[in-house]
């Protein structure tokens, strides 16, 4: 009888303490989260608010110059319109002149670059891989061709330069600062959002400077109207993740021919990505 009680005394407490010791687990979790949750809060608070668009684009141009990898996709149509000279009206409406798309990437560690261009124009298309590391050799891919090796630059630094430009490119940046005080800031959740909406040539460098390849504002007498940029940036960091624009120009010598241009670029695994090696390279 005495070891039945003994017994029963012994499972019961055994119960009593899971339960206790259950009770200060959860007690012990529901403590330690709110206070993960205010240190975040606290860490974000914590870092600089900018309150300019020169400020941005201050931090913006100091992050860009030291990035040391990442991913891109480019997009861009040019398009024409045509306006009848004596009466105004429409003959030929946003007839696409050329359609490109690019991916791409670039990593310093290794050090290699890849870039896979697709440009359809009206009457014939061009698809070119080219990459690139450590070695003083271009490797290029045309259409379905197989791959050619040609000679590439053996400094580092000035295939660099090549790259960086779709990221940070020095007259980009530049013309933006030249024009900050018409830049709209605004904040849109974690991002930060720059924006200009204009009808003169003050954001002409800008855009000429977007791509390359991109030869719709590199003439003389052109009249730009109805741009819209929008550049968007981590607000944290200030890594860009988009920039994008429309915009329609014309010469002074031919007002009636509108050139229409629609333009976006994207950034993705900044500082972590990595390029891998194409197949078929030898």
């Amino acid at each position: 009888m005495v070891k039945a009680v003994k017994r029963i005394m012994l499972i019961t407490s055994s119960v009593v303490l899971t339960i206790a010791l259950s009770a200060c687990e959860k007690k012990s979790q529901s403590q330690s989260q709110p206070q993960s949750e205010s240190q975040s809060k606290s860490q974000s608070e914590s870092q600089p608010k900018l309150s300019s668009s020169k400020e941005v684009l201050e931090k913006y141009s100091e992050v860009v110059n030291n990035i040391k990898s990442f991913k891109y996709s480019t997009v861009f149509t040019v398009k024409s319109t045509v306006k009848n000279s004596a009466t105004g009206e429409i003959e030929t409406l946003d007839r696409i002149r050329e359609f490109t798309s690019e991916e791409g990437s670039f990593s310093t560690e290794p050090f290699a670059i890849l870039s896979n261009r697709i440009s359809e124009f009206s009457n014939y298309t061009i698809k070119r891989i080219k990459y690139e590391n450590e070695s003083d050799i271009l490797y290029q891919k045309d259409d379905d061709q197989p791959w050619k090796k040609k000679a590439g630059d053996r400094d580092l630094d000035s295939k660099v330069n090549r790259i960086k430009p779709v990221i940070a490119s020095p007259s980009f940046l530049e013309s933006l600062k030249s024009i900050s005080d018409d830049l709209k800031l605004q904040e849109q959740g974690d991002n930060y959002i720059l924006s200009y909406s204009g009808n003169d040539n003050k954001i002409i460098k800008a855009l000429n400077a977007f791509d390359k390849n991109l030869y719709a504002f590199r003439g003389k007498e052109i009249n730009l109207k109805n741009v819209n940029l929008k550049i968007i940036l981590k607000k944290g960091s200030c890594e860009p993740v988009e920039i994008s624009f429309t915009s329609e120009s014309f010469y002074t010598s031919s007002e009636y021919q509108i050139t229409g241009v629609e333009a976006k670029r994207t950034f993705s695994e900044i500082n972590t990505a990595k390029v891998t090696k194409p197949e078929g390279i030898q």
